[in-house]
């Protein structure tokens, strides 16, 4: 008898991947010409057919004057010096956390808009309750003889190594 000739099989994953990035096509291009339901059923279809993938929880941004922003700020405020006695002010450009972990970029500035500070770029763990810095990012000049801490991908890369149950999604895009 002669053996058949047939196609090694694809993981199911990746077949299910292919038909879903065919649907999502078909159904888009459907959306050029009835711009309403098409769409909307093609998204659905595809995420029912979507791989079954454990899916981890998006970081997000704690909106301003929240407790839980105000707590990741209040672990920073040791790093800044007060000024006439009073606390300075984070101009946030970066906040986002997952879990128990944050990562923090900010520009300290003093209570008048005045002094301008170092930024203050950090990681940020919640133990028992309390927000606590776990490493912050070396400033200003003192990361020029360290490849891994001068280009922020490679710290980044070598911050996760360190602290690996920190999740990927808190860090910004390089």
């Amino acid at each position: 008898m002669e053996e058949q000739k047939t196609k090694p099989d694809r993981p199911v994953s990746a077949q299910r991947r292919f038909w879903v990035a065919v649907l999502a096509f078909l159904f888009c291009g459907a959306a050029l010409f009835w711009p309403s339901r098409p769409a909307r059923v093609g998204l659905a279809l595809a995420e029912t057919l979507a791989p079954d993938e454990p899916r981890v929880e998006g970081a997000r941004h704690p909106p301003p004057g929240s407790p839980e922003r105000r707590a990741i700020l209040d672990a920073l405020r040791g790093l800044v010096p007060e000024k006439d006695g009073k606390k300075a002010l984070f101009v946030v450009r970066h906040l986002r956390l997952s879990g128990d972990w944050a990562w923090v970029e900010t520009d300290p500035q003093s209570a008048d808009g005045r002094d301008h500070y170092e930024p203050v770029e950090c990681l940020l763990r919640n133990q028992a309750g309390s927000w606590t810095v776990q490493e912050c990012r070396p400033c200003c000049g003192e990361c020029e003889d360290d490849p891994d801490c001068r280009e922020k991908s490679r710290y980044y890369r070598s911050l996760r190594t360190r602290f690996p149950e920190a999740p990927r999604e808190i860090f910004p895009e390089p």
